[in-house]
């Protein structure tokens, strides 16, 4: 096996200069930098927080996500400090691979690796939303040990995919037959990333419009059932009272409104303060799943809109045995990593991993 065995086609562009290779140079270690240095201090935030069990500010959390979301960085952070290192290296050779033939066969593997578990990780994390929203009394009863192992399972199958692969990659350096290469390959990209990702995209997609419906019942709600709460009062001539419960139904059934209950009762400060609470916890219950809901979106755009069409066009140049271009290669390969670096600030905006790091960099276990 020689390199050129193990390299993709590329063909070099030979106009590239001086300038712009230091250019890419100076760009990739930035960006190489950035990942390793957001990845690692949200992984090890993370880690820290389960670690010593410290109480999550969000008490819908259960005890799934944040096992699952460490496992997700702690595979980003592989990906910043072997692929994205490597990537460099051949950036500055114009496409080209100087460091030897299972060098490169190991940054093969390590790439599908960090495919096929990014893609699993994908899925569990949908799944847990899903379970979290439309299913919470199932939900509730999963533990962290339930997490540990469903985890186990997901690096345990990646790892077999890409050995799977591997000894495809190396039938074929021995030139064995290509068509039952194609066809084992593409029957384990079916049924460990098509597969996955369209189950994903389902789940999402229910996740959604539970939100939608969510947000419309919210809406109905404040529209057309504003009750108003009847404590322990006192009439207009001062003596206490007590509802009756004809009364607590006609209130109920939204009969009476608070005019013609100034008839007999005098309005007391209850009524008012009760119904603004009622309704500020509403608008607080609102916004806190908007943001989750928000919070998905995100990851959704950048891993599947964003990440999805430019694994979809290598594979397709792959399977057609096409030449592509250094800098259409180098493109291709730098964004999809790049979404690397930009999910740490997803991350960031759910407020348990921002006290966790906190707690990491101030030294101390208050949440603010």
């Amino acid at each position: 096996m020689n390199d050129s065995e193990c390299i993709i086609k590329v063909l070099p562009d030979m106009n590239i200069s001086g300038t712009t290779l230091v250019t890419l140079c100076v760009v990739t270690s930035a960006v190489t930098v950035l990942t390793v240095t957001f990845n690692g201090t949200i992984f090890l935030a993370m880690s820290r927080s389960i670690y010593r069990n410290i109480p999550n500010s969000n008490r819908n959390e259960n005890k799934v996500t944040k096992p699952v979301m460490t496992s997700f960085v702690m595979v980003e952070l592989i990906a910043g400090l072997f692929l994205m290192r490597l990537l460099i290296v051949e950036t500055l050779n114009n496409g080209t691979w100087t460091l030897g033939s299972y060098t490169c066969l190991a940054k093969e593997t390590v790439d599908n690796f960090i495919i096929i578990i990014t893609i699993f990780h994908m899925m569990v994390m949908s799944m847990d939303m899903y379970l979290a929203l439309c299913h919470p009394l199932k939900n509730r009863n999963l533990t962290r040990r339930h997490a540990y192992i469903i985890l186990a399972f997901v690096w345990l199958i990646s790892l077999i995919v890409t050995v799977v692969l591997l000894a495809l990659r190396l039938s074929r350096l021995k030139e064995t037959a290509y068509l039952a290469h194609v066809v084992l390959f593409m029957l384990v990209y079916f049924l460990f990333t098509c597969i996955p990702i369209l189950l994903a995209l389902v789940l999402y997609f229910l996740v959604i419009r539970e939100a939608v419906l969510f947000y419309k019942r919210q809406t109905l709600y404040k529209a057309n059932f504003k009750m108003p709460c009847v404590d322990l009062g006192n009439d207009c001539h001062g003596s206490s009272f007590t509802p009756t419960s004809q009364e607590l139904r006609e209130i109920v059934k939204s009969n009476y409104t608070i005019s013609k209950m100034k008839s007999r009762f005098e309005p007391t400060k209850t009524i008012s303060t009760i119904t603004s609470n009622r309704q500020t916890c509403d608008l607080k219950y609102m916004k806190l799943y908007l943001k989750a809901y928000f919070y998905i979106g995100g990851i959704v755009f950048i891993s599947f809109i964003w990440w999805m069409p430019l694994a979809m066009t290598i594979t397709v140049f792959a399977l057609k045995q096409s030449y592509l271009t250094y800098s259409m290669y180098i493109s291709f390969k730098w964004i999809l990593l790049v979404n690397v670096t930009v999910n740490p600030l997803i991350f960031g905006c759910n407020k348990s991993i921002r006290n966790d790091i906190k707690s990491l960099l101030c030294r101390n276990r208050k949440h603010v």
